[in-house]
């Protein structure tokens, strides 16, 4: 078993999950940003993936739109009668935006885990503690992972704003923060590997298996 199999095995089937709806996204166009909603038993409820690109099909899911996140699809797919989310815990492949921070607030949702940190929205956390609605209500926030799967988690939307919003303040900031990534990121886009797998129907753990090693270098 190659070693992006074996770690793929070892991880949380939401985290599993999560990837898989970071992947469809990607592979449909859009920031390849996956989430699942999990309850008190270990049970998805419900899951979005980023869709600010996708043209709307099904009624109730955010598309074509610039709220249509990964989080907000998956808060949006929620049962209305089950109440508030303290109980559920929110697995993302990228730390929350504003957006989505703010609206895990208002369903208070208990928990949060993301693969890979946002640069954009470092410290938003500790500006949310300082207002008292806020800080009544903010979920314990695990991460970003480690590791090669960390890398990736970042590494998809990266990609897609490198050709949808290349000038923007958000790759400046990425950037000069991560240039190894960039590299990566610009050589992916060129080869159309990741691209390659995707318009052939391929899974995530192929495009892990594809780029492992490079995920590898740049976790050390």
């Amino acid at each position: 078993m190659s070693e992006a199999r074996s770690s793929w095995a070892a991880l949380d089937e939401p985290w599993r999950e999560a990837y898989r709806e970071a992947w469809a996204s990607w592979s449909a166009g859009c920031f390849g940003i996956g989430c699942v909603l999990v309850d008190g038993h270990g049970s998805i409820v419900a899951r979005g993936r980023n869709r600010v690109l996708e043209r709307p099909a099904t009624p109730g899911v955010l598309a074509e739109a610039l709220i249509a996140h990964a989080e907000m699809n998956a808060l949006a797919a929620l049962d209305l009668d089950r109440g508030t989310g303290e109980d559920l815990a929110l697995y993302t492949t990228m730390e929350p935006c504003l957006m989505c921070a703010s609206t895990i607030l208002m369903v208070r949702v208990g928990e949060v885990r993301y693969a890979a940190a946002d640069p954009m929205f470092d410290g938003l956390h500790e500006v949310l503690v300082g207002h008292q609605y806020c800080a009544e209500r903010l979920p314990r926030r695990y991460g970003p992972l480690v590791g090669p799967l960390a890398v990736f988690a970042g590494l998809l939307p990266l990609i897609f704003s490198m050709t949808w919003t290349p000038d923007g303040r958000w790759m400046s900031l990425h950037g000069s923060l991560f240039p190894d990534q960039h590299r990566l990121a610009s050589e992916l886009i060129t080869s159309r590997r990741l691209a390659t797998i995707a318009a052939d129907g391929g899974a995530v753990l192929d495009a892990l298996d594809e780029i492992w090693g490079e995920l590898e270098v740049l976790s050390a």
